[in-house]
């Protein structure tokens, strides 16, 4: 009786499925419509309030904390499920493109600030060591993301991560008289991981939000979810100390701040632009395709040919859905994702500065919380 009103008060986080299938060719899964409750998506292009924030890290405390539990209380029920669950975001054969564009948004990053430390423009201490580390980010991006992602290297402080949580996979309840957030409901996991809780929140934070409300809040924040996390799992009658101590979030939270970072190098370029100010996703997918079908048949003799499982689909630039068989020498690929990145830039006139303050505004973070020690590391 207590899991059960426990489960009923605590993982309401979610839209209720309503019907499913998984019978071949004819899978689905039919959920509630949660806007006929009211329920609303913030805007891609307004930038999260302090009130959306608290929903959101409330509810993927709540996520998080049914892992914990059900560690602890079925640890062959959870290694069941979390051995069927591969990352197919970050992988080691993870399209070339797709790593080559992350890395373009830390170079061009990098550049900005070094221009900005030239012109006297950035005062934050310890300057070579932020500058380090944003050569080492690009330098060592595909096994930063990696390392970040791998679940069973963090156990037992390890859950089933959203994988995807930022800004449009949210839904919001609003209070009628204040048009504050007061809850928040999760969807669209197609893309949840095994790793460290963190990777959720750092995300969500470097890729959706701006410096001045870290500035303000990102204690508060990471309190919130703490708090909340552990308030779940104490209704279970099970001690958070154990399952999860708050030294061991902090200590994640540094080991891992980067992935938020590279998230952000992902996406905020695609975040910030409008529709009509991106490039036809069905024809930059189709050049991805010709790209690496051409730098197949090219160099096959090479002793240090590899073959890779390629991830294409511009509009999941970021996360590689499409694969396509490929065999090819790893410098001639790296250099062809290399030239096909420089000449697809997504961000005009409008969208560069924008790009330029929230990235620039991360790479301060990076140093603000503690995080750069762990990427000076590789």
């Amino acid at each position: 009786k207590v899991d059960a009103s426990a489960y009923q008060m605590h993982f309401n986080v979610t839209p209720q499925m309503l019907h499913s299938s998984l019978a071949d060719d004819t899978e689905f899964i039919i959920f509630e419509d949660l806007t006929t409750a009211g329920y609303t998506i913030n805007s891609r292009v307004n930038l999260p309030t302090y009130d959306l924030v608290v929903c959101a890290f409330r509810a993927i405390a709540q996520l998080h904390a049914m892992s914990f539990v059900l560690q602890a209380r079925q640890p062959q029920r959870f290694a069941a499920l979390v051995t069927q669950m591969d990352d197919n975001l970050f992988t080691a054969d993870m399209e070339v493109v797709s790593i080559e564009f992350g890395k373009k948004s830390v170079r061009r990053t990098r550049q900005m600030f070094e221009s900005d430390l030239k012109a006297g423009d950035v005062d934050t201490p310890q300057i070579k060591e932020v500058l380090e580390a944003q050569y080492k980010i690009e330098a060592n991006f595909h096994e930063i993301c990696l390392d970040a992602v791998n679940g069973a290297a963090n156990a037992p402080y390890a859950v089933i991560c959203h994988g995807d949580f930022w800004n449009n996979n949210i839904l919001y309840e609003f209070d009628p008289i204040s048009n504050t957030a007061i809850k928040a409901k999760l969807i669209d996991f197609q893309i949840s991981r095994y790793s460290a809780p963190v990777l959720d929140l750092v995300h969500y934070l470097y890729a959706c939000t701006e410096k001045p409300l870290r500035d303000a809040h990102f204690d508060e924040f990471m309190q919130i979810y703490y708090d909340t996390l552990t308030d779940c799992i104490r209704d279970y009658d099970l001690d958070p100390k154990v399952l999860y101590p708050e030294a061991v979030f902090r200590q994640q939270l540094r080991q891992f701040g980067v992935y938020g970072y590279c998230m952000s190098a992902f996406a905020v370029p695609f975040f910030v632009s409008n529709a009509s100010e991106l490039p036809d996703l069905d024809k930059v997918s189709e050049a991805i395709q010709e790209l690496t079908s051409s730098s197949s048949s090219s160099d096959s003799s090479d002793t240090d040919e590899v073959n890779e499982e390629d991830a294409g689909k511009a509009h999941r630039m970021k996360a590689g859905k499409t694969h396509v068989n490929t065999t090819t020498t790893v410098s001639t690929k790296s250099q062809n994702a290399t030239d096909f990145v420089d000449e697809l830039d997504i961000l005009t006139e409008r969208t560069l500065p924008i790009f330029k303050r929230r990235m620039i505004g991360n790479v301060l973070d990076l140093q603000k919380y503690n995080m750069i020690e762990a990427i000076l590391k590789y």
